[in-house]
């Protein structure tokens, strides 16, 4: 009886709201001089609302419709899943209006009642409780689930402004383990970030409970968990490769092994459930906070001499600022994505703009480094701007030689550099860049300078300014993130400008 109550007042909540006035827009106009004419901006909230202008379909939102003829006209905004909305208006001569509109999603709604009374109904991906559920109108797959339990999935049609009902009893599953895996197979218990542990994960069906040793090549236990008993299907630990002091480990492989089984009462595909991996920790894979040359690794003026630890994937977001002695500022942002291949190649794509209006600048690069015996380092670098190549904007193409000594914690570098330069004009240029990186496994600091020449075709004299950078980098325990603050001045005999920076690394590795 409660359930028809509600089901019927819902059903008469559909039928209130089919008579309810959709969102009005927001309508503003304003006097310009069109010869006459008059222009409509039209804007939507959701993307992909077609826009037609007295029945005619003119594009997509948002969409700029000039020259028409004053007086009334018919606008429908259309897009699927949403109800029309239709506004007659009249444009007034010489008036650009600007429209912004948000369509109505069109919506039913779906009782679903499960057995277990707390199981998951998850709609297009969004995760609900049991009971009556507002939603998108259409076909729409519905997964019901619980711990313990068979899943089942759905395609249920639901009416718009009307009611579906669904009643789902899930069966009992059996205990199963699954999915058990690493994050990692190979790490430093030093360094800083993710490459600093290793995830043990695995999934369970139904409850039980699980043991996680860990064992030297000798036998010996260094690490154990008991889990359970498990209420959900997710479950993991995290093993960071150091012994009962906090000591990392040896260098070696270790063997991680898991065995499981069903609580008492719960029924299981087999009497337990065994799995093995390897694992093995190495002090040689160094990984400390690295900066950027560009798009590629390096210091703000120099690109890096040595090979990349490990293979990775990385997006980069960042704001710059800039100054000079005038006291004038601006502001920009830049965004990256490096992927750094071991051994073979390093290669990034970017953007970067000025909030002062002026056109950005789209930027790549590529990197070879070379393997030399310690402590020396090589590489060859590649990199570009692509601009307005104006005065104070130039396009250029570089390739540098970059040359270091040292280790991943501390070490020199120097590196050679010519440059086609397209500004207001064409110039070859030279320059020379040198820079100090010192570091420990979670922060690292640069010192990095870079002199230029004139067009080389003036011969090989010396130009202002010669700029110098220092820079703070940062690695958080346990994240796959990087952090990066630098600031640069220009120095020049009539004038000292300065640009400072912080970008945000996120990657995969």
């Amino acid at each position: 009886m409660k359930r028809s109550f509600l089901t019927a007042m819902l059903l008469a909540g559909a039928a209130l709201a089919a008579f309810a006035a959709a969102p009005l827009p927001l309508v503003e106009v304003e006097s310009v001089d069109l010869g006459g004419s008059s222009e409509l901006s039209v804007h939507c909230e959701q993307r992909g609302v077609e826009v037609y202008l007295d029945y005619v379909r003119r594009g997509i939102a948002p969409i700029d419709l000039k020259g028409l003829s004053p007086g009334a006209h018919s606008l429908i905004l259309r897009k699927d899943g949403y109800s029309d909305m239709a506004i007659d208006l009249v444009l007034a001569p010489d008036t650009r209006t600007t429209l912004t509109a948000a369509l109505e999603l069109k919506t039913g709604y779906l009782s679903i009642s499960t057995q277990p009374a707390w199981a998951e109904v998850v709609i297009e991906g969004e995760s609900f409780k049991p009971g009556i559920l507002q939603v998108a109108a259409g076909q729409r797959d519905i997964e019901v689930r619980a711990f313990g339990y068979r899943s089942q999935t759905y395609s249920v049609f639901v009416p718009e402004r009307l009611l579906a009902s669904l009643s789902v009893a899930l069966d009992r599953a059996p205990f199963e383990i699954y999915d058990f895996s690493l994050s990692h197979t190979r790490f430093n218990p030093l360094n800083a970030g993710i490459l600093g542990s290793t995830r043990i994960s695995f999934q369970a069906s139904a409850p039980g409970r699980a043991s996680i040793r860990i064992s030297a090549p000798d036998g010996t236990i260094v690490a154990s968990w008991e889990l359970g008993p498990f209420v959900d299907w997710a479950q993991h630990v995290e093993w960071n490769g150091r012994d009962a002091n906090g000591q990392p480990l040896p260098d070696d492989s270790y063997a991680i092994d898991l065995d499981a089984a069903a609580e008492p009462g719960i029924e299981s595909l087999q009497d337990s459930f065994d799995f093995t991996e390897m694992v093995r920790i190495d002090s040689s894979l160094v990984i400390v906070p690295d900066g950027r040359f560009g798009v590629i690794p390096g210091s703000v003026l120099v690109p890096d001499a040595f090979p990349a630890a490990t293979s990775s994937l990385g997006v980069s977001v960042g704001a710059t600022f800039a100054g000079d002695s005038a006291g004038t500022v601006t502001g920009g942002a830049h965004l990256g994505i490096a992927l750094i291949l071991e051994k073979i190649l390093d290669i990034g794509l970017g953007v970067s703009a000025s909030a002062d209006g002026n056109d950005g600048t789209l930027l790549a690069g590529a990197r070879y480094a070379t393997t030399l015996p310690q402590p020396f380092g090589a590489a060859v670098a590649l990199d570009a701007g692509l601009s307005a190549s104006t005065n104070g904007n130039p396009s250029w193409i570089r390739l540098s030689l970059p040359l270091g000594a040292g280790t991943k914690f501390f070490n020199l570098s120097l590196s050679p550099d010519i440059t086609a330069v397209w500004e207001d004009g064409f110039a070859m240029k030279g320059g020379l860049g040198a820079s100090l990186a010192v570091s420990t496994f979670a922060l690292g600091g640069a010192l990095s300078v870079h002199g230029r020449t004139g067009d080389l075709a003036d011969g090989l004299v010396p130009a202002w300014p010669v700029e110098s950078t220092a820079e703070l980098r940062f690695i958080p325990a346990g994240l796959p993130l990087s952090f990066i603050l630098y600031g640069t001045i220009a120095w020049a005999p009539d004038d000292v400008s300065w640009r400072a920076g912080l970008s945000l690394t996120g990657g995969l590795w």
